[in-house]
């Protein structure tokens, strides 16, 4: 008999959120008659062997499963191939090595002797589109290893430790666009509100999972950013960033790249060698491309369009990068244009908080009536009251 029994940590769905109810499997109970468990045992491990056949040759990716602090199995994404990743092949090689020399076979003890923890971290960093998230699913595809993501903007303090903690001593753990959760020093001084739907990490908090008490040895921790200069030191110094990657725009050789594994069939693309007259056409496209100002992901959307038509790609290739470079500066110029106007005007507010507390500072000292100056008109009437009922 076979039965399924959902546990204390499923999701109720008491928000509507069918979809992660849904998601949701539970547990499976096995009962037979009988008076030995041994064909039980032999019916788990043949679904156990069965399951490490099917899915051997996929990436198993967790996630934190729905107001909890555990992580659940999310998807079995096929194998990404590091050939696919757009960078500087010494670059590749060399966070390859790295790699390879902390999981070798006497790294763990060498550790231990010298008392420093078994951890490695990386800070991939580029503009949006440059394969960040994508060269850290290479990376755990090349090594077999599972790849754990957090998401920094929908988690507390409490729920990272608890899922630090119960990390394997040998995975991949991604902390994409750390950057965008505000976590700094800066950011912890401000005032925030006293109460949040939100849950929130501080930088202590990160911290602590990094390589704290709660931090697991032997993980690999890989963190994503657009804006590093953001992110405050502390967070990034070595120890706990080992390695800084820049990501950058498309070269010509990726775009090159990009044209042949496209347009090319598939054992040319597994492959990465092309000859002949889609060489040619790779090449020309990649002149088209203007260097360093269109990222790999814009370039693969734009012949993606054009899957069957290599020639018309080229074609239209120029005219299509000077418009993606326009686009990018009018959004650029009125993303400046916002917080320009949203750094003025909150200048002007703290300014004129400040006068009139200076103001009213002045009136109490002196511990008598005095006429508020009318150009300070309403505040000038609310400091006039406030000494007035002193």
């Amino acid at each position: 008999m076979i039965q399924r029994v959902a546990d204390n940590t499923s999701p109720k769905g008491d928000d509507g959120d069918k979809q992660r109810l849904l998601s949701y499997a539970g547990n499976l109970k096995l009962a037979c008659w009988g008076r030995s468990k041994a064909p039980l045992l032999r019916f788990m491990e043949a679904c156990h062997a069965h399951c490490e056949d099917v899915f051997r040759p996929t990436l198993k990716v967790y996630v934190q499963r729905h107001r909890t602090d555990q992580w659940q199995l999310a998807s079995f994404r096929s194998l990404r191939q590091l050939s696919t990743i757009s960078m500087d092949s010494q670059v590749r090689d060399g966070l390859l090595k790295d790699i390879n020399s902390f999981h070798g076979p006497y790294t763990l003890q060498w550790y231990r002797n010298r008392g420093i923890p078994h951890r490695r971290g990386y800070l991939f960093w580029g503009e949006p589109g440059t394969g960040k998230t994508s060269l850290a699913m290479a990376l755990a595809s090349y090594f077999e290893l599972p790849l754990y993501l957090i998401d920094p903007t929908s988690i507390d303090n409490a729920e990272l430790w608890a899922m630090f903690d119960k990390l394997p001593q040998k995975c991949f753990v991604l902390i994409e666009d750390i950057d965008s959760a505000g976590i700094s020093r800066e950011h912890m001084r401000q005032e925030q509100p006293e109460y949040s739907w939100r849950p929130s990490i501080s930088l202590s908090g990160l911290l602590n999972a990094i390589d704290g008490p709660v931090s697991q040895e032997g993980r690999i921790l890989i963190m994503t950013s657009n804006n590093p200069e953001h992110l405050d030191k502390a967070l990034i110094r070595p120890g706990r960033v080992d390695k800084v990657i820049y990501m950058g725009y498309c070269p010509r050789l990726t775009a090159s790249s990009l044209f042949s594994r496209i347009m090319g069939d598939s054992d040319d693309a597994e492959g990465g060698a092309v000859e002949g007259a889609l060489a040619k056409l790779a090449d020309d496209f990649s002149q088209e491309i203007p260097l360093d100002k269109i990222s790999p992901a814009e370039v693969q959307g734009f012949l993606l369009e054009h899957t069957n038509e290599p020639a018309e790609a080229i074609r239209l290739a120029a005219e299509w990068a000077a418009g993606v470079i326009a686009e990018r500066g009018r959004s650029e110029k009125m993303e400046q244009e916002a917080q320009k106007a949203s750094e003025e005007r909150r200048a002007a507010r703290v300014k004129t908080e400040d006068l009139v507390d200076a103001m009213g500072q002045m009136m109490l000292q002196n511990k008598k009536m005095v006429s508020a100056p009318s150009w300070l008109g309403a505040a000038g009437s609310k400091l006039k009251t406030v000494v007035r009922g002193k």
